[in-house]
């Protein structure tokens, strides 16, 4: 599989009022979770913003499988999963790369948008 071949998504997230705390451990528990139960994903990161209100997240899967495989993990884990819908709201997700329709009706609540690959290099 061609690096190209990769979906990328990027998800921009708002923390809730009075949730930074509750935010950090709740994605603590995800990533543990997704380390654990996810060899297919490539790349699971999580920024926060200065004053902790926006959390970016990054992941990198090698297909649309991986991805719908990433959805059926985290919702096996309802106190995580849960946990972290309580913290957090998604405001929108993008995805690069050969992302599915499946994939994106499955999305439509976060303002999904698709990108299509164009040129890149990897070192």
């Amino acid at each position: 599989m061609k690096v190209r071949d990769h979906i990328h998504v990027v998800a921009r997230c708002k923390v809730l009022p009075g949730k930074a705390e509750d935010a950090r451990n709740a994605i603590t528990d995800i990533v543990a979770v997704c380390r654990e139960h996810e060899p297919d994903l490539l790349m699971y990161e999580y920024y926060f913003n200065e004053s902790e209100t926006e959390v970016i997240i990054l992941e990198t899967f090698k297909g649309n499988e991986e991805i719908i495989n990433h959805g059926n993990n985290t919702r096996s884990h309802p106190n995580v999963f849960n946990a972290f819908f309580e913290a957090i709201e998604i405001k929108s997700v993008d995805f690069l790369g050969p992302v599915s329709e499946e994939i994106m009706s499955g999305w439509v609540n976060f303002n999904p948008t698709a990108y299509k690959h164009h040129a890149c290099f990897t070192r």
